[in-house]
């Protein structure tokens, strides 16, 4: 988040991917929880889901013949490189594939994002009420009109949208919010990189000691990961 307080960080291990899980480790948190789509979170009560655009961009990616990914650019409104502002126009635009428009339509939200991410959390919302709603009808408006093969990743890719529409735009109504979780994502990038060297952790104490060390170090661990900001809000992955 961008409230602009230090992020606090919450590493926890547990054995498996039950929805049971989430569910007891946010035991009687209220708030903002940011989140991929895993169905468990939707059963915490009293948060408002802040689905991740990622995830969602990353749908239509995979939904892109491979020869034609090589030409596709998945920034964030923190990566090196910037992204180059999108043209308008997605939906009519007849050079690209339908998941191309889903990836590109993604993307001019991201670009819109990285304008405003120094922004105060307040000016920040009214820029982005101010801008990316049309986008965002725009972009549900040509999303009906597809008739996807049933089982192709283009389907998924349309389907994940639409069962996460309103989650999706939730980041709207916070200034603080992300339009996405990668920053908890690249947390348990390194670790999950390296983890064939950490199977010794056959245990769940001993998993759960590595944990805090790792926590004590302020190194990445793919286990649950908590953004904590003022008035309970938070990002989940």
């Amino acid at each position: 988040g961008t409230e602009g307080n230090p992020p606090i960080i919450l590493y926890d291990y547990r054995p498996g991917r039950s929805g049971d899980y989430p569910i007891e480790f946010l035991h009687g948190f209220t708030g903002m929880l940011q989140c991929d789509g895993y169905s468990a979170y939707g059963r915490i009560e009293d948060v408002v889901l802040v689905c991740c655009l990622a995830h969602c961009r990353r749908k239509f990616f995979e939904a892109v013949p491979k020869a034609r990914q090589k030409k596709l650019k998945l920034l964030d409104i923190n990566s090196e490189q910037e992204l180059a502002e999108p043209p308008q126009g997605t939906a009519e635009d007849s050079s690209l594939l339908p998941a191309e428009k889903g990836v590109a339509f993604c993307n001019r939200l991201f670009y819109m994002e990285r304008l405003y991410k120094e922004l105060p959390q307040e000016e920040r919302k009214q820029k982005r009420q101010e801008t990316e709603p049309a986008i965002w009808n725009e972009f549900w408006t040509w999303l009906e009109t597809l008739e996807p093969a049933g089982g192709s990743k283009l389907e998924k890719a349309v389907n994940y949208a639409f069962n996460h529409k309103e989650t999706l735009m939730n980041y709207l109504l916070d200034g603080r919010c992300e339009i996405s979780n990668n920053a908890a994502e690249r947390r348990a990038k390194t670790y999950v990189t390296g983890r064939k060297n950490f199977l010794f952790h056959d245990t769940a104490e001993y998993s759960n000691a590595i944990v805090h060390a790792f926590q004590g170090f302020r190194a990445p661990f793919s286990g649950k990961i908590v953004h904590i900001f003022p008035e309970q809000s938070a990002a989940f992955n």
